[in-house]
């Protein structure tokens, strides 16, 4: 800009009441104070211009105190920001972008004196240092973390597929229940490769809660079968009973049938204890009409 632009525009700035709002025009006249302070060997031309600049901007000078103390708070309170979020245990996933965001706020704010912009700017440069180191040790510890959780995974997919080839469905049931319970503990272990291992992990549930529904489906119908036969024991002993002559093959041939009864084994939950009851009072009343025969 010529000196007679910048002596127009100083002039305009000394005739506001209210500098609020042209502050940029005020910290670019302040660096062209700068620079022309150190002018060179001038035309005396050039000189009175210079002059002229010079003394209008010393008047704007007197009224850019508040402005200048504005502008440091601003900066000093950037740098707080940035401090605070550096201090904070925090996700360190979004620190930079944070950081980043705050200093170009404070890039944007008016110029102050050389001196104290380097030393602000210095500070602010240091906190960013700080930050980069923080996030690079918040990721190779989040490798290392990932890298755990993986292998911790694959061992519990190893396990359920041991649980997987037991006999045992009861036992097996807990185990499995109880390897799903340390999966949910374990955490995530990385975009990369959580949800293949999940996958692979719950292809292995699935097949064990199809051999356990299919187990179910074959007790169902053994401890039918096995009811049935228990039935049939009942029909027998209340048949002998009817037709009793309580001789001694007779009496055999009930505790042949008791014993018959027990080696069938469990018939379900639900049928199970009615016909041991049963039984129990069929064998009784065989044995009760005998005493009243003999």
């Amino acid at each position: 800009m010529r000196k007679e632009e910048l002596i127009t525009l100083a002039k305009e700035l000394n005739e506001l009441e209210n500098l609020s709002g042209r502050e940029s025009d005020l910290y670019f006249l302040r660096s062209e104070y700068n620079r022309l302070l150190n002018r060179e060997e001038e035309t005396y031309y050039e000189k009175s211009l210079t002059d002229e600049f010079v003394s209008l901007f010393d008047k704007l000078a007197l009224r850019m105190g508040d402005l200048d103390k504005s502008a440091l708070e601003a900066k000093k309170e950037l740098i707080k920001k940035a401090k605070d979020l550096l201090e904070k245990d925090e996700n360190t996933k979004n620190l930079l972008k944070n950081i980043d965001n705050l200093f170009s706020e404070f890039k944007h704010l008016p110029r102050l004196s050389k001196e104290v912009d380097d030393a602000l700017f210095a500070k602010f440069k240091g906190l960013k240092e700080e930050a980069s180191k923080k996030v690079d040790a918040y990721y190779k510890n989040l490798k290392a973390s990932f890298n755990e959780r993986k292998s911790r995974k694959e061992e519990l997919i190893n396990k359920a597929k041991e649980v997987l080839a037991l006999a045992n469905i009861k036992e097996a049931t807990a185990n499995m229940d109880e390897l799903m319970n340390e999966w949910k503990s374990v955490g995530f272990a990385g975009k990369e490769v959580d949800d293949t291992l999940w996958n692979e992990f719950n292809e292995v549930r699935k097949a064990f809660s199809e051999k356990r529904r299919a187990h179910f489906e074959n007790m169902k119908n053994v401890f039918e079968e096995r009811a049935n036969a228990k039935a049939e024991i009942i029909k027998k002993v209340k048949y002998i009973t009817s037709e009793a002559y309580f001789d001694d093959d007779e009496i055999k041939q009930i505790k042949e049938l008791e014993k018959q009864f027990r080696n069938i084994g469990f018939a379900g939950k639900e049928n199970d204890q009615p016909l041991w009851d049963d039984m129990q009072a069929a064998v009784k009343k065989y044995f009760e009409e005998m005493k009243f025969y003999k």
